[in-house]
């Protein structure tokens, strides 16, 4: 009996032996598990990872990296340009070349005159890519070195992606009202269906002129160009002394002749008013020359 038992305590020492030295669960077996838990308490299809792949890439992260670094800054630039030149007209003519080879075109001009000066203003819509060759070549047209130039940027990117997003769920409102009008069978509910139709849809026409607008501005920059030419006065130094002298006797004899006419014209205006305010005394003093010649000497 004893023999016996001692047997089946070999046997019983053997076998958990043998147990023991089996294969374990692997860390990719762990790994699996623990991605099929996940997937059962997310309601997902589990996806087992392969044991022949290599380390995991963090592929999908740098796709949207570069893909974010790919969008690009929507910027609006204004240049102000002033050109100080002896010959206005020809700088007109040259400048007007340079903006026709660079695609801007005109949107503004006007001109001013002084005593001391000329000045013309033009401004320009032009292409953001020629923008900056176009403000350096017309810099150049400047007597004055270097010229007065003042450059201005404004980042509208993220008023450009808001929009963007705007008008998306704007127009996936539309569609569902658009959706519901066409099941809709009661009067009542087709009235107000149709009254908030108007206002989504009024609401997307004005973010799609805003980005128009925007995109415009962006793909044309604003280019203010002013050309200044000082004037020279007639009056030089190098002409003779009877010359000058003549020309001061006639500039005198044209301020009488303009003063006189304006005497004349002062005359002709207060006339009517002299003639009113005289009748009466007039009168006035025929009545008191013929009381005085009524009335009898006084002794």
């Amino acid at each position: 009996m004893q023999k016996r038992s001692m047997l089946f305590l070999m046997i019983s020492l053997i076998s958990l032996s043998l147990w023991g030295c089996g294969p374990g669960p692997t860390a990719t077996d762990n790994a699996t598990t623990m991605v099929e838990e996940r997937a059962v308490r997310s309601g997902e299809a589990p996806s087992v990872p392969s044991k022949l792949s290599g380390p995991a890439t963090d592929g999908g992260t740098g796709q949207a990296l570069d893909k974010a670094s790919e969008v690009r800054k929507q910027m609006i630039y204004t240049a102000n340009l002033r050109l100080t030149v002896k010959n206005y007209k020809q700088v007109l003519t040259e400048m007007e070349q340079i903006a026709t080879d660079h695609g801007a075109y005109l949107v503004g001009s006007s001109e001013s005159r002084t005593s001391d000066r000329i000045e013309l203003r033009r401004t320009y819509r032009v292409p953001a890519a020629d923008f900056s060759r176009t403000v350096s070549e017309l810099g150049k047209l400047s007597d004055a070195a270097p010229p007065q130039t003042q450059i201005q940027g404004t980042d509208v990117s993220e008023e450009m992606v808001d929009l963007e997003s705007r008008l998306k769920a704007k127009q996936a409102a539309e569609s569902r009202l658009l959706s519901m009008m066409q099941k809709a069978n009661d009067p009542k509910s087709l009235l107000e269906i149709s009254r908030e139709l108007d206002r989504i849809q009024s609401e997307i026409e004005q973010l799609k002129g805003r980005i128009r607008y925007l995109s415009h501005h962006v793909s044309y920059s604003t280019l203010n160009v002013t050309i200044v030419q000082p004037v020279v006065s007639p009056i030089s130094e190098d002409r003779s002394l009877p010359s000058q002298m003549a020309d001061a006797f006639k500039n005198g004899a044209a301020q009488i002749g303009t003063f006189l006419e304006q005497l004349l014209i002062v005359l002709a205006g207060i006339t009517p008013v002299l003639l009113v305010a005289g009748i009466p005394v007039v009168i006035f003093l025929l009545i008191r020359k013929r009381r005085k010649k009524q009335d009898p000497p006084t002794t």
